[in-house]
């Protein structure tokens, strides 16, 4: 099959550089930490089953992060950045937080709506919003409000959040 690549624009030389190259590779999602880390979320079929893994690009190497170091699926299909700095997954078990020492996780247990989590996003608050499956969570760091179709949405399906300039999700 073909090769997939991630590149990032250089802009000290003008040109785009490959950072990641593999085969059978489907890119999920990208993010830039606060201190310029290229986070990838990726998933590839063996021929059998789809696998994935979340890798943190520093500049120079490649670090893999997996449910043995405490995120809670390798399969992520979102990854944000909160103000203070936490790396965020969204999966289909449920969502981690990665504060550059520790994980944590949570699920339906904790008060997310659904443990399949499609995007991520943050609030001018600083509060985590999560679209899933069967509607919205937010996460002020203490509490879970979750919103759905009997709130106002126009679907229980949230797969894209977004925040503007005001903070405004």
């Amino acid at each position: 099959g073909d090769t997939i690549q991630t590149v990032v624009y250089n802009y000290e030389t003008g040109q785009f550089d490959t950072v990641m190259a593999y085969k059978e590779f489907s890119i999920r999602s990208l993010a830039v930490d606060h201190d310029h880390n290229l986070w990838a979320a990726a998933y590839y079929y063996d021929g059998s089953d789809y696998t994935g893994a979340v890798k943190m690009y520093d500049g120079d190497h490649w670090t893999a992060f997996t449910p043995a170091d405490g995120l809670i699926d390798s399969l992520v299909n979102c990854i944000a950045v909160d103000m203070l700095g936490n790396i965020w997954f969204g999966s289909n078990n449920g969502v981690s937080k990665y504060d550059h020492s520790s994980w944590t996780n949570y699920t339906m247990e904790d008060g997310l709506i659904s443990n399949h989590v499609s995007s991520i996003t943050a609030d001018s608050s600083g509060a985590i919003w999560f679209g899933t499956s069967a509607g919205a969570s937010r996460f002020d760091g203490y509490s879970w409000t979750n919103f759905t179709k009997n709130d106002g949405l126009i679907s229980d399906g949230i797969f894209s959040l977004f925040t503007d300039t005001s903070g405004n999700v």
